[in-house]
């Protein structure tokens, strides 16, 4: 068994392959929100933000809108099956998105993890549950999984590399809003 660096004291077998997320996924942090059309092309599109994203399912009824140029509509767009973890509100809250409008964009509260190499991001949202309930529980843990690391050249990583917010210790029940999720959290997540 050995030590990782981003999960201390946790154990990794050695028969495990450990690879860096970025690998497996691909890994977009989402748009800023655009209050005005930027040019004549920009059409107000239906967005996702922290709030909608929560442990049982991505709410996606009564979506805000904003402005985006198709270029854009295609780097932020949401499709399903992908997992949107929040970046703001409780820092690395998980869910995949099934049935969500098309087009639909992400604010850049929320990274879209979307799979590689037909890698399963279910394991994904695990890892994240798991932090969630860890008594070691920390956005820089959240934080380590999503953003990139200096290359071995030591290029500086390519991303904002800005730091999210502190995690907030209250959870918020969805209520009875549609959820596109079909899996719920964990029993030791429920509120």
């Amino acid at each position: 068994m050995k030590g990782h660096g981003w999960l201390p004291g946790q154990p990794i077998s050695e028969r495990w392959h450990v690879r860096a997320a970025k690998t497996l996924f691909s890994i977009r942090l989402g748009k800023m929100l655009q209050n005005e059309p930027a040019s004549d092309q920009d059409v107000l599109v239906p967005y996702l933000k922290a709030v909608h994203v929560q442990w049982q399912g991505v709410r996606i009824d009564d979506l805000p809108e904003m402005w985006a140029g198709r270029a854009e509509i295609e780097q932020y767009g949401a499709h399903d099956g992908d997992l949107l973890v929040c970046e703001g509100g409780e820092v690395g809250r998980a869910a995949s998105l099934t049935a969500g409008p098309r087009p639909c964009i992400i604010q850049n509260a929320l990274h879209r993890v979307r799979s590689r190499e037909h890698a399963d991001s279910r394991f994904f949202k695990y890892v994240l549950e798991h932090l969630a309930i860890s008594p070691a529980k920390s956005s820089e843990l959240f934080a380590s999984l999503l953003r990139p690391r200096p290359n071995s050249a030591g290029s500086p990583p390519s991303s904002t590399g800005k730091s999210p917010p502190s995690t907030s210790s209250s959870r918020r029940s969805s209520g009875s809003s549609r959820c596109s999720g079909r899996s719920g959290r964990p029993s030791s997540l429920r509120s």
